[in-house]
Order: C-alpha cells, then structure tokens, then sequence
C-alpha cells in the first residue's frame, strides 16, 4: 500500500504530519505522490476562511479521485462532519497516534524517528488556555498539554542520530511548558546540555511570558537560538485588552528593547488589521508600534472571523475593502522596517548551517544567500557582506567551517 502527506497547516501539523509518516512506513507502507498513493493524508488549517476552504476542497478532491482520505488537523470542529459523511476519515489535531488502529495496520516494527532533512520540529506543549478573542486554537487544538521531558529529550537524541543539525522545539505558547515542576526554561537548557544538535531553536511565545530567565538560559549556552518570535498583533492598547492579550504595548517594547542589548536577539512578529471596532487612530498605533520595535521579520493579515472567536461575533466590524486597503499598507511599511533592521549585520560575522548549495540559515533563523557553495549540513561562521531585497549576503571560506566544538 501507498499513501501521501499533504500538510497545509502550521508547524503543528508538520510535526504531526512527520508522526503520521514514520507509524505508515513502520506498518510497511511506501510513500508516494499524491496521484499514486491509496491513502491521502490531508493536513489542514482553519486559521483564516480561506485555508479553511483550501484544505476543504483538498479533501473532496482526492476523495473525488477515488482516494482513501484522512483529514487531520484543525478542519474538525467546522467541516468534519460533513467530510466524514463523504467518506474521509476525520482525525484532531495530535491524534496520528490513531492511524495504526482505524486504519487496521500491524506495525512490523517500532515506529523511528526517521527523517531525511537536516532540519526538524519537536513539539513540547499542544493546545492553549489563552482564547485571545480572534483565535480558534483553543478550540480545535483544546487546553494546554505539556510533554514529559524524557520523552522531548529521547526524541530529540533519536533526530540527532539520524543526522539533523536543527531543532526547533514548538508550541502554541512555549511559555506555559509545564511538567512535574520543570519550565521551558529548563526545560530549553536540558536538550542544550544533553545533545550535541548545531542549532536549537524555539517557537511561539506569548509575550506576557517572555521574562530575563531567557538572557540567562540562552546567553551562555551558544548553540540556542537567539530568535524570538513574539505576536504583537496591534500596537493600540484598546485592542490588546479587547483581544484579551493581558499585556500592553509598552510592555512588549520593553522586552524587544533587552533582548536586542542582552542576546543581539532577532525578534519576529504577527501582526493584525481590521480586528472589530479598529478605528484610523488604533490602525496608526500599529505602523508605529511596527517602526519603534524593528522587527526583523514579520506575519500580516487581516482579521478573519472564525466559528467560536469571539470577534467574530462583536459589533463593529471592519469593512472588507478597508481590511485589505489597512492590510497593503502595514505590508509596505513594514518591509521597509524590515530592511532597515536587518542592515544592522552588514559587515558582522553570523553562524550559518547551510542547507542547501548557496542558501542557508543563521543561528537567529535569518536565511542567508551563501558563497561560495558548501556541502549541505555544513557549520560555518560567515560575513555578512549585502543584502538582494531582505535577504543577507554571506560569504565564508574554508577556514571558516566549524567543528561542534568550536561553537561551545
């Protein structure tokens, strides 16, 4: 038997999607392309209407072209039924687990963490207790759940033997990471200490839970990244409380302020428009808020109303052609904040894992263009010597590729 993954979601579901992939092969099944495979596994996203629709119809395709589909991730809550009803199988987010049991396989052997890239995610926590007023995570992914830390750990060991050079551990907020008293400070310096994986990076935080604990777990420790990615949303302060984000903007600055003096930290954003009741003034705010932090890097678009968000349901809503007028703007400005920030490396030394021949990825997660040509996996230390639009120029010799050693 074949079957294929398809992944149109976020990095949860890629995770998932890697899960799912090792329990088919370990049932001795072969990987194909979608037209060739008997079963399909459609991972899909609800973030915004229109990915909902997009992994909709994705479904109703490969079912119409006589596949077996299981339709995994976030479309449950809003179109599982109606999918089930044509015939996908319906899973949650996190339930690959199940695939051995609905789909009546016997694994012939223990499922691996098998991979052939040099770059993977881990995740430590599902789920989020938050419900920010725009957000549907908390119910289709339900309530925060944190993964024991021998097990992170194990997983982690397992990647490194099979060759990869990156890891990112995610969660929705790794900031709530809670396990038999152990944090995700704690637990960020376990897979540092107890691994020799290159590069160790991290994604999302909330940013009511950055605190100075990050400066010291990742100040001394060389092979953590100094990349964080820290949802903003808006820069008016009406809106944060409205949408329930428990921090102001001032706050947000400040943090943004000490991780660039403490850690010369690369600090990326989600920003929003056309939440209910925006006014010009509240819109005005966020161009402001976008050129006093100096992102380095940035997700934009426009509030979608979503089943159970409770925008959704809030008088004021803003006018789709002014959404998008709002969206084109922030997009503009926001990448010309972008290049500037990102000019602050010109002629600076930065670490480099090369993916791929000319192009690789910082240690602060920046994708760099790189010559000259490196083998893949490579570990090198380079000079930033341009930039073609955002992307920075590196240029490295031989004597600048690194042994693990050299990096602690």
């Amino acid at each position: 038997m074949r079957f294929a993954v398809v992944n149109q979601g976020c990095q949860m579901n890629a995770y998932d999607a890697r899960r799912a992939r090792e329990l088919l092969l370990a049932a001795g099944w072969e990987e194909a392309e979608p037209e060739a495979a008997d079963l399909v596994l459609v991972f899909t996203c609800i973030v915004r209407a229109k990915p909902q629709e997009k992994g909709r119809q994705t479904v109703l395709r490969y079912l119409r072209a006589g596949k077996r589909v299981v339709a995994a991730g976030c479309i449950w809550p809003v179109a599982g039924e109606e999918l089930a009803k044509k015939g996908a199988l319906v899973l949650k987010p996190g339930e690959y687990h199940r695939l051995p049991e609905l789909l009546g396989l016997n694994l012939r052997k223990k499922p691996s963490y098998r991979t052939t890239g040099l770059r993977e995610f881990v995740t430590v926590a599902e789920g989020c207790d938050n419900f920010c007023a725009y957000c549907v995570v908390p119910y289709t992914r339900g309530r925060e759940r944190s993964r024991p830390l021998p097990e992170i750990l194990e997983e982690v060991k397992a990647l490194e033997r099979e060759g990869v050079k990156e890891v990112t551990l995610i969660a929705q907020n790794l900031g709530s990471y809670a396990w038999r008293g152990v944090d995700f400070w704690e637990l960020l310096a376990a897979v540092h200490d107890e691994t020799e994986i290159p590069f160790i990076k991290f994604t999302t935080f909330h940013p009511r839970d950055v605190h100075y604990r990050a400066v010291e777990v990742v100040k001394p420790r060389p092979r953590l990244s100094r990349w964080f990615h820290m949802p903003l949303q808006t820069g008016s302060d009406r809106l944060l409380r409205l949408m329930n984000r428990g921090y102001t903007l001032s706050e947000y600055l400040e943090k943004v302020r000490w991780l660039r003096e403490e850690l010369g930290a690369v600090v990326t954003t989600d920003l929003m428009v056309g939440l209910p009741t925006e006014t010009p003034q509240d819109f005005e705010a966020t161009l402001w808020a976008v050129e006093e932090a100096g992102f380095d890097g940035a997700y934009m678009f426009a509030f979608s109303r979503r089943p159970f968000g409770k925008a959704s349901a809030m008088p004021g809503q803003v006018p789709e052609p002014e959404k998008s007028r709002r969206l084109r703007l922030l997009i503009d400005h926001t990448i010309e904040v972008i290049r500037r920030t990102r000019r602050r490396f010109l002629g600076k030394e930065v670490l480099v894992l090369v993916e791929a021949p000319g192009s690789g990825l910082t240690r602060e997660d920046l994708r760099v263009k790189l010559s000259p040509e490196f083998p893949p996996g490579s570990l090198l230390r380079a000079k930033v010597v341009g930039f073609e639009g955002l992307l920075p120029v590196v240029e490295a010799s031989d004597e600048a590729l690194l042994a693990l050693e050299n990096l602690r």
